[in-house]
């Protein structure tokens, strides 16, 4: 009767053991990271519609990266992610990556549960979008009466980037200059 007791007992304490052990080393074995730099470039059309392409560098700091969240879109929709966006690690290795949508986020992950344990990994995303409809374009009149359009817009902000090389956002627009013209001086 005592022994079975105290197997019992060892039992609980074993199992309860366990279960606080793996809650505790459960964020080593999922990876962190943080991000080394951001690069958007939005390819904007007359329409509005978009495309806009993230590259975003993590370096792994513990356990083995496979991927983060992407969201703090605020009213741009994402219609369609390309099935052409990919990661490359530090040794050169390239990822197929598993873009799933969750609600008001995007899971972004190395394909087939891949990880990188050291290192950088870049990931580059492309997806469609329209500024114009999401209430980012708007239209104004400069002093002389010229119609001209705001583009008013901010890429995320990521809560991994405080100690970011770089951010940076390129525009592409539909406007187009003749030959000799010179965008930095006022016509």
């Amino acid at each position: 009767m005592k022994i079975q007791y105290h197997f019992k007992s060892f039992l609980r304490f074993s199992i309860g053991a366990f279960i606080l052990l793996s809650v505790l080393l459960l964020p080593l074995a999922a990876g962190q990271g943080e991000i080394t730099f951001v690069e958007t470039e939005v390819d904007l059309r007359a329409d509005g519609s978009a495309i806009v392409a993230y590259t975003v560098q993590w370096r792994v700091i513990a356990g083995e990266l496979h991927g983060f969240y992407f969201q703090g879109n605020d009213r741009l929709k994402i219609t369609k992610i390309s099935s052409d966006s990919y990661a490359l690690d530090s040794q050169g290795n390239r990822f197929k990556l598993d873009i799933t949508p969750l609600g008001d986020k995007w899971d972004i992950l190395l394909a087939n549960g891949q990880g990188v344990s050291r290192g950088t990994v870049t990931y580059v995303f492309y997806f469609s979008t329209n500024f114009a409809s999401a209430g980012y374009l708007a239209p104004t009149t400069s002093n002389d009466g010229k119609n001209l359009e705001v583009f008013n817009w901010s890429p995320v902000q990521w809560d991994e980037a405080l100690h970011q090389d770089h951010y940076t956002l390129k525009i592409i627009t539909p406007f187009s200059l003749h030959a000799n013209a010179n965008p930095r001086e006022s016509t």
